[in-house]
């Protein structure tokens, strides 16, 4: 991503990554709290086949069907994006968010079907793929593409790549007998255990957009929105691996509740030394990559230290990422979905009110007053002792 930073410029990276935002948050709208509630639901051991089986299809269903008319809606709409401070100069960069929300949503899908039938590897190994052909897609759209098609080629390479891995999964939760559940019973309860982490993970998705829509709007236009964009990639960056990471606990964090106390006590602990300890090994290359690559970043180059600081935060995240997890199998949720809202308030608050004074610094300031936040609102949330 730094080398298609470079080539794009600081201006198009801005506006290109506004446009990855409003998909991820229109992707992750259209979801509804489905693939939440598949991860925690599919691991029930009182689950027949027939029951899982239920659980996917009504959960693909709904999702895939919103997201399709959302994907139709932006195309059907074009000048709506203005609202949202997406380009409109082109058509093109309207299909391509509508491929890019519509891939999203299916990816989502596929993933919690991994995650939550027991294949943490596999979806770690997809999580990897996804990424390394998210990447190349750009890089080598940077060189050949102008700004509206390189958006028109990521939206297909997410649609076809997430597409493969929903078929995938599709094929592997199947059952011979029917599951035991209504389709109202079915819904109510994907709604019930995802709808907070749906929540949470939503007003995540916003706070990114709306901190990209401040600095686009700003004095200094969409290069300062390209700058922290490269930034909140790198942090991306560092806090990607340990997410999945701390996703595939939840299976044995699930049933390590239902044993006893000190089980889950232990498998809490696990779960955030991991979180942790993968957040802070990966931080140290992106860090050092920054700091080596610094005659090679051109306009990048005189904000490099607000990029590292960017990156360091990801192991603030990480840590958050393993205490949401956890605060989410002992059945905190609302605790969960609050550490979400407020971080992404927070992060929204100070960048609109510092931007004119200190700029880049200002989202970077809000990025961490709102992970602190949320760390403090989790923090009671996780089991750290056993009972005596």
């Amino acid at each position: 991503m730094l080398l298609a930073a470079g080539i794009l410029g600081p201006s198009d990276f801005g506006r290109f990554s506004l446009i990855l935002a409003t998909a991820q948050m229109l992707g992750m709208f259209a979801t509804l709290g489905l693939a939440r509630g598949l991860v925690r639901l599919l691991p029930d051991r009182e689950a027949t086949p027939g029951d899982r089986r239920q659980l996917w299809v009504w959960s693909c269903l709904p999702a895939t069907v919103i997201s399709a008319l959302l994907a139709l809606l932006v195309l059907a709409l074009p000048e709506a994006g203005r609202l949202i401070g997406l380009p409109t100069d082109s058509a093109w960069h309207q299909v391509g968010l509508g491929l890019w929300l519509f891939g999203f949503t299916l990816s989502s899908l596929g993933q919690a079907g991994l995650i939550g039938s027991g294949r943490q590897d596999k979806a770690a190994i997809w999580i990897v793929v996804r990424s390394i052909c998210f990447a190349t897609t750009v890089l080598i759209g940077s060189f050949f593409f102008a700004p509206q098609f390189l958006v028109l080629a990521c939206g297909l390479a997410e649609l076809v790549v997430a597409g493969a891995l929903l078929l995938l999964v599709n094929a592997s939760i199947t059952s011979d007998t029917a599951g035991s559940l209504s389709r109202a019973g079915l819904t109510s309860k994907l709604l019930r255990n995802g709808g907070p982490g749906w929540l949470a993970d939503l007003s995540s998705q916003f706070g990114i957009w709306a901190t990209l829509y401040l600095l686009t709007q700003s004095a200094w236009g969409p290069a300062l929105a390209g700058i922290f964009a490269l930034g909140q990639r790198a942090f991306v960056a560092v806090t990607m691996l340990s997410r999945q990471v701390s996703l595939s606990f939840v299976p044995i964090l699930v049933h390590a509740r239902g044993r006893d106390h000190a089980s889950w006590v232990r498998a809490s602990r696990r779960t955030l030394r991991y979180s942790l300890g993968i957040g802070s090994a990966v931080a140290l290359p992106v860090l050092l990559l920054f700091l080596v690559s610094g005659p090679l970043m051109g306009e990048y180059g005189d904000h490099r230290t607000p990029l590292m600081a960017m990156a360091a935060l990801g192991v603030l995240a990480s840590w958050n990422t393993g205490m949401g997890v956890v605060a989410q199998t002992g059945g905190r949720l609302t605790r969960w979905g609050v550490s979400d809202a407020l971080a992404a308030a927070s992060t929204v608050t100070v960048t609109a009110l510092l931007m004119d004074d200190l700029g880049l610094w200002a989202a970077v300031l809000g990025f961490g007053a709102g992970h602190l936040l949320r760390s403090l609102v989790l923090a009671p949330a996780v089991p750290l002792r056993s009972a005596p």
